[in-house]
């Protein structure tokens, strides 16, 4: 797994904060980097807040007009070492969801891939220093 190294002013996100939809702005697949969305296909992160412990996450892909989701996801909130929060599937432990702000995320749908994610679908100022 590869976590984009991102500077930024760090603000907590509260789990009250985490529900909403994040449209795709990059996707790492297979070790490739791709620039979302396309002409032709886009990604979407929706997260589900339960109450302050547990989420359900869909991720849903679309191609040509065709949209495919995944069933929901359930998964709990907790932190990592440097104190973003996480979302982790609660059938595995495997960290789902990483909250860089209330606005940015990196999600991990299979293992070896990234989505980074934004409310507004954009890559912010920030991500690439």
């Amino acid at each position: 797994m590869t976590f984009t190294s991102c500077k930024k002013d760090d603000k907590d996100t509260s789990p009250r904060q985490a529900s909403g939809t994040f449209s795709a702005f990059e996707a790492e697949v297979n070790g490739e980097v791709l620039a979302l969305p396309t002409a032709s296909e886009k990604m979407e992160v929706k997260i589900d807040i339960a109450d302050d412990t547990h989420a359900n996450v869909t991720v849903t892909y679309y191609n040509g007009g065709q949209q495919q989701s995944t069933p929901p996801i359930a998964c709990t909130m907790g932190k990592d070492p440097d104190g973003f929060l996480t979302l982790s599937e609660t059938s595995t432990g495997n960290m789902f969801v990483l909250y860089y702000d209330e606005e940015t995320i990196d999600c991990f749908p299979s293992p070896g891939d990234r989505l980074s994610a934004s409310r507004s679908g954009k890559k912010p100022d920030w991500w690439d220093d």
